[in-house]
């Protein structure tokens, strides 16, 4: 069985080889000699002299196997091949013959390396998919130049990864056990980088070669960890049997965990350097983070959140969470870097994992001593910390988090740096998170990122820097710097590429970058960063409202405002090209809407639940009472329900089972009921009308819009819609079911009820031009339509709408969603990445679209017509006003104003109707003018300057922006399809613009 799966293999080797010969135009043969060790592969020059030998085996072995290397050697010895390769399928390895012979280091025998498909069986890697990538890679080898010879950290680190890979293959791949096989790889790793220095008291790790049973592999490998571990050494755990193994798989599993450790012993990894073996370690660390879905920030994050919170004097430094030491040792390296005193630095490590890990990533050698002490139980403090760094992704650690603000021991200006998901910004889960927060610290920056991750894996990363609050004497506090930034890293300084990095030039740089991003009072906003400055109050007043949230003040508002004008004009709400009705309300369902069983099972005629169409086709009256009836946009509903439509008398009706049908309903007295009185005949429901899509009302998590190719009914459990122009119909669904339908809808909604769609929300659907449906190609999307659409979760590839981004989106939306945002109106890549992001958190939390509008509109007044708010020019000149040289005024609400004046003096007089409430008395005319059209913009309270010369100058700039703010509204608020949206936006707008 094992020669026929090499056989196999070998066989279509040749033919890889061959196919890749032929394509590549090289003047090469291809045979296969054999000899005592075998059968191998021989290419071969113009020559005759050897290219390369290749041992080919199936992929239950191993391409690092020893055995099968020696062999090959031999082989290749005899017949002077320069370098031969052993070739499992999964992986290519090639050797250079003499470096064998000569037993140097692996760095030096292996040429080239490289994966070829992630197959476990030759029958895998024969479909044409995989043999066509296996030719690719051979392709590449023939024809391009050898790779660079590979250091020994190069292939430590290439070697851990791809065993690790392996291994995770061999297991149902869940995140607990991608964990677990980390821990193991970790765990052998760290053992021989311990061996080596403490040969007296440990036994090196070695494995029986052929050991079949993977139970048997782990017990062993788990004998030696505990050993170790009892002599002293907590970071090993206390069993690795947690990894569950394939049966098909067992030999798998076997050659690679008994390669990784037979690898680790013929390394020598003790002569490795330690600038190399850091490296290799820190790389492969980072590489297993992702692998194990556990998110660590990445180093220019990390160095940019220390140097927000840089010091002079004496720092003590404690890292808690998933970091895993990382911001330890960029806080070491910071200080070293600057020439500062040696900080004290802990680590938080309470699991051997999280030992192991610090230990790993602080030393590389586990026999020096570490840079970073790391605490393995909740110890008392002797003093408290300058700094503390805290990082964490599950949501559920949240109440651990709010209490760890509350009592973490931090000197009176202490800094926190919080690495969070941006969930944490918005979600009502993480209300007491930053309640706690503001209850104690002042924020000084919050950063999001939206090109770049700021971790890897990605998951929307936030960081957050706070201080801590000195007394009551520090009322005052500065204000908040939350910064978007839209461009990498590398655009403002050096990216890092190793944790022990020290470069004096790149921190300063760091710091020039803060300095850019606190230029200015009021903030930026560029195509570099978007930096709003906050008051704390403010911040206070979000930190747990449904009403507004730190996120809003993030999203930059120039994205939704340049979308707005780009669909200006393409709009229109459906009601100007459809009718929109609510389905039928038999008032009987059980008597109009019965079943195909009940209609056999009584017999009624087909002539009432079957229909001729204008065609001459003859259809059944299908009837659609649920919305699970149909998953997808245009294929056939899974009704079995049928509409009785009877339109004659009963004198008409008579022998009929139609007719005894209606006998046995009025006998049981169900024409007696409210709902069916107001018909003639009862039993009659008169012309009922076909829709050409179905909305439901309820969308349970998807959104759908259904193309009635199948010309079903409705009954009230959905919304049709009735094209005017019925030739429209597979482009207006298309549209309504893209993202770009979707998003529109979302951003014009103007209420949210329980039910997920009313006739008047989706009569104004937006919907675009005549020009844009006739463009639309639906036969395009044909893979679209008929598939089942599934929850918008799945459909964009994330349920973290700030991950969200087109590479993650199911490609035939996308495609469908590209044609939308490319060649209708023209997005750029961060407006598509903001389309998709702010579907999901509309969709999420729906009353979030009105504050968003409300910011684009707002953006567009400031950079379009020049319209700043009151805030930003009449509130700072009263501000810097003494308390005795301004007047304060209460307006009762609803009220008009109205100047007028008498022989001594001047009034402003208010006006509810025709009836006056009350009379403001003024020194002055341009102080009552001011005081009238302060009350015409709807402030109720009114704050205006005593001082004449003030008031002058200051009135005509108000006259001004209120002949300014409705014209400019008009004109900013034309792109919004309904007037009922419109006059809620300019309301709210008029209330962030007039706003002192």
């Amino acid at each position: 069985m094992t020669f026929d799966a090499h056989a196999s293999a070998r066989a279509l080797m040749v033919q890889c080889l061959t196919e890749a010969v032929e394509r590549s135009g090289l003047s090469m043969t291809i045979d296969e000699p054999s000899t005592l060790d075998g059968t191998f592969i021989r290419l071969r020059h113009a020559d005759a002299s050897i290219h390369t030998l290749f041992e080919v085996v199936a992929p239950h072995h191993h391409a690092y196997d020893d055995v099968l290397r020696e062999k090959a050697r031999s082989v290749a010895t005899r017949m002077q091949a320069p370098r031969f390769a052993v070739c499992d399928l999964r992986q290519c390895v090639v050797y250079r013959t003499e470096a064998v012979v000569k037993r140097l280091y692996d760095e030096e025998q292996i040429e080239a390396a490289f994966p070829l498909c992630s197959v476990f069986s030759v029958a895998e890697a024969q479909t044409p998919q995989h043999r066509q990538r296996i030719v690719d890679v051979l392709r590449a080898y023939l024809t391009q130049a050898p790779p660079p010879p590979l250091t020994a950290d190069e292939l430590l680190a290439l070697r851990l990864e791809w065993t690790t890979s392996d291994l995770i293959a061999c297991t149902h791949g869940t995140t607990e056990q991608r964990t677990s096989v980390v821990r193991l790889v970790t765990s052998v790793l760290a053992y021989d980088l311990l061996q080596f220095r403490h040969e007296e008291t440990l036994d090196r790790l070695t494995l029986p070669y052929g050991l079949r049973s993977p139970r048997l592999l782990l017990d062993i490998v788990g004998a030696f960890l505990r050993d170790a571990r009892d002599k002293g050494h907590r970071m090993f755990p206390s069993r690795v049997s947690d990894v569950h193994v394939l049966h098909a798989r067992d030999e798998f599993f076997r050659a690679s965990l008994a390669d990784l450790v037979a690898f680790l012993q013929r390394m020598d990894l003790v002569r490795i350097p330690t600038v190399g073996m850091h490296r290799a370690i820190d790389r492969y660390l980072t590489w297993s983070s992702s692998i194990k879905e556990h998110p660590t920030p990445i180093l220019d994050v990390v160095d940019l959140a220390l140097r927000m919170t840089s010091r002079t004097g004496p720092v003590r430094f404690l890292e808690l969470g998933t970091t895993t030491g990382l911001a330890a040792l960029r806080m070491l390296h910071h200080a070293d870097a600057l020439g500062l005193d040696e900080p004290t630095v802990r680590v938080y490590a309470p699991t051997a994992d999280d030992a192991r890990m610090v230990q790993l990533r602080t030393t590389g050698r586990l026999d020096e001593r570490s840079p970073v002490t790391f605490i393995e139980q909740h110890e008392r403090v002797d003093r408290p910390w300058t700094t503390v760094s805290i990082s964490g992704y599950d949501v559920t650690e949240r109440h651990r988090l709010r209490l760890l603000l509350e009592r973490l021991p931090l000197v009176d200006d202490g800094m926190v740096i919080l690495y969070l998901p941006s969930t944490a910004l918005h979600e009502q889960r993480y209300a007491g998170v930053r309640n706690a927060i503001m209850a104690r610290f002042d924020i000084e920056w919050i950063l999001v990122s939206d090109v770049q991750p700021l971790s890897e894996p990605d998951v929307a990363l936030c960081v957050i820097v706070a201080r801590m609050r000195g007394g009551e004497e520090h009322t005052s506090s500065a204000p908040a710097k939350l910064v978007y930034v839209r461009a990498p890293f590398a655009n403002f300084f050096l990216p890092c590429e190793s944790p022990r990095e020290r470069d004096a030039k790149r921190l300063a740089s760091i710091d020039a970058f803060l300095r850019y991003l606190s230029a200015s009072e009021r903030g930026k906003n560029n195509n570099e960063a978007v930096v709003h400055v906050v008051a704390q109050t403010t911040l206070r007043t979000l930190a747990d409202t449904p009403h507004g949230t730190w996120s809003d003040l993030l999203i930059p508002a120039d994205v939704l405002s340049r979308i707005l004008l780009k669909a200006e004009g393409k709009l229109r709400p459906l009601r100007d090209v459809a009718t929109v009705a609510s389905g039928l309300r038999t008032g009987a369902h059980e008597f109009f809407v019965p079943d195909v069983e009940q209609i056999a099972h009584e017999g009624i005629e087909p002539e009432y639940w079957q229909r001729t169409l204008m065609s001459g086709a003859t259809v059944d009256n299908t009837v659609i009472v649920a919305a699970d009836e149909f998953d997808s946009i245009a294929t056939t509903p899974s009704t079995s329900h049928r509409l009785l439509l009877v339109h004659g008398s009963q004198r008409e009706m008579q022998g009929t089972n139609m007719f005894t049908r209606i006998q046995a309903a009025e006998r049981d007295g169900l024409h007696t009921r409210a709902t069916l009185r107001g018909r003639d005949r009862w039993y009659d429901l008169g012309d009922v009308r076909v829709p050409d899509i179905i909305f439901p009302r309820r969308h349970d998590g998807r959104w759908l819009a259904h193309r009635n190719t199948s010309h079903a009914f409705i009954t009230d459990s959905c919304v049709g819609v009735h094209l005017h122009d019925t030739s429209h119909a597979d482009a207006v669904a298309l549209w309504m079911n893209s993202t770009v339908g979707l998003f529109f809808a979302e951003l014009f909604r103007r209420t949210h009820t329980d039910i997920d769609i009313t006739v008047t929300e989706l009569s104004l659907f937006p919907v675009p031009s005549q020009q844009i449906l006739r463009d639309t190609q639906p036969r395009q999307h044909r893979e679209f339509q008929s598939r089942p659409m599934t929850p918008l979760t799945d459909e964009l590839g994330t349920t973290v709408a700030e991950c969200a981004r087109p590479d993650l989106v199911r490609k035939d939306r996308r495609r469908l969603d590209a044609y939308y945002m490319d060649s209708v109106l023209a997005l750029s890549p961060e407006e598509q990445r903001w389309m998709y992001r702010c579907v999901m958190m509309w969709w999420t939390e729906p009353t979030s679209n009105l504050r968003h509008l409300t910011a684009a509109i707002i953006y567009d007044l400031e950079v379009r017509h020049k319209l700043r708010p009151l805030s930003s020019w009449y509130t700072q000149e009263i501000e810097q006003l003494p308390t005795d040289a301004t007047r304060t005024i209460i307006v009762p609400d609803h009220t008009q104003a109205e100047v007028t004046s008498t022989m001594f003096s001047h009034a402003v007089r208010l006006l509810r109707g025709s009836r006056t409430e009350e009379i403001i008395d003024c020194s002055s005319k341009a102080e009552a003018e001011i005081i009238a059209v302060l009350c015409s913009l709807g402030k109720a309270t009114i704050e205006i300057p005593k001082d004449e010369i003030i008031i002058d100058m200051l009135l005509p700039q108000l006259h001004q922006f209120q002949r300014s703010l409705e014209s400019a509204l008009d004109a900013a608020c034309t792109v919004l399809p309904d007037e009922e949206i419109r006059e809620l936006v300019k309301r709210s707008v008029r209330a962030r613009m007039t706003a002192l």
